[in-house]
């Protein structure tokens, strides 16, 4: 049972982890990182791209943490 559960979290976060680099979730994390108020208005180039990896960090944290929380729950 142990050894079931630790394949299918790691199937899991390796999913995890593809998602967040899939094309649809990169536009979404660009598009949070140019409408941010603090954001330059000209963020570009590296810059942004520092965003999105910082932005993609977060997203993959939090869809990890509520899926941990959805299965302690049941």
């Amino acid at each position: 049972m142990a050894e079931r559960n630790m394949f299918a979290l790691h199937a899991f976060a390796k999913e995890a982890e593809q998602r967040a680099e899939s094309p649809a979730v990169t536009e979404e994390l660009r598009q949070q990182a140019l409408s941010k108020e603090h954001a330059a208005k000209d963020l570009s180039g590296q810059a942004l791209e520092n965003q999105i990896r910082k932005n993609r960090f977060r997203w993959l944290r939090e869809y990890l943490t509520e899926y941990g929380m959805k299965r302690a729950a049941s």
